[in-house]
């Protein structure tokens, strides 16, 4: 006669039950494990790409920058990016490499429109009006200088640049170490952009140092872009008439 399950000795499992836990155990182990190796394996992507990110954004808009003014197409419009100033006539050595290849391109007729773009976040400094007034001594037109005084930020200057003057395509013009990220930006935000590397002392004796610094600025345009837009401070739109 068959054993039933009355019979089993207390505290032994029939076999089946004991085939079941087995089982059922080897199944969420082997879950387990794949679940896991698929999140390292995520993990290690996006690591990899959080890395090397910055070497893209260098890599893939470092082709849409001039090296010399000579080189340069006709553009209706130039922007110049802000950096310090230490007066109204005393811009700092990266901002005076800005304005003096600016001022070239000017006098040779590629650009016809020039938009300086900086912080005026108090009375007390006013990089867009250094700009102009330094423009000015350099020859350039009053009325073919356009100032931008909430250009706090590169995000900043290029959607204003968009929103408030009406700027579809530019040439931007700044340091060889910020001018891939500010061409990523303002193509993000609608623009039609070529870049042209500021030369002179301070442009070769420090791109270096803010390449390295420049990285950490690369993730946060990516943030400012994809995950987190800040507020901007915009206006009445005043589109610029090339023609005037």
């Amino acid at each position: 006669m068959s054993r039933s399950w009355q019979n089993v000795p207390q505290g032994v499992e029939p076999k089946s039950k004991k085939s079941m836990v087995h089982t059922t155990v080897r199944l969420i182990s082997s879950v387990l494990q794949r679940m896991i190796q698929i999140i390292l394996i995520a993990s290690f992507f996006t690591l990899v790409l959080i890395v090397t990110f910055p070497l893209f954004v260098y890599y893939e808009y470092r082709q849409k920058i001039y090296v010399d003014s000579d080189s340069v197409e006709q553009h209706d419009i130039a922007i110049v990016f802000g950096a310090a100033a230490y007066g109204l006539d005393l811009p700092s050595p990266p901002l005076k490499d800005r304005l003096e290849v600016a001022a070239k391109l000017y006098h040779d007729g590629k650009i016809k429109k020039i938009i300086v773009s900086g912080d005026n976040s108090s009375e007390y400094y006013n990089e867009p009006l250094t700009m102009f007034n330094t423009l000015v001594k350099l020859e350039v037109n009053e009325k073919d200088i356009v100032q931008d005084p909430a250009g706090f930020r590169t995000y900043d200057t290029c959607v204003r640049a968009k929103k408030i003057f009406g700027v579809d395509k530019a040439l931007l013009v700044s340091q060889g170490y910020h001018l891939p990220r500010a061409i990523f930006t303002c193509q993000a935000v609608g623009i039609e952009v070529t870049g042209i590397y500021s030369t002179g002392d301070f442009s070769t004796y420090y791109n270096r140092w803010y390449s390295v610094r420049e990285i950490l600025a690369i993730y946060n345009a990516f943030a400012d872009i994809y995950l987190s837009p800040p507020q901007v401070v915009l206006g009445e739109p005043t589109p610029i008439d090339v023609n005037q």
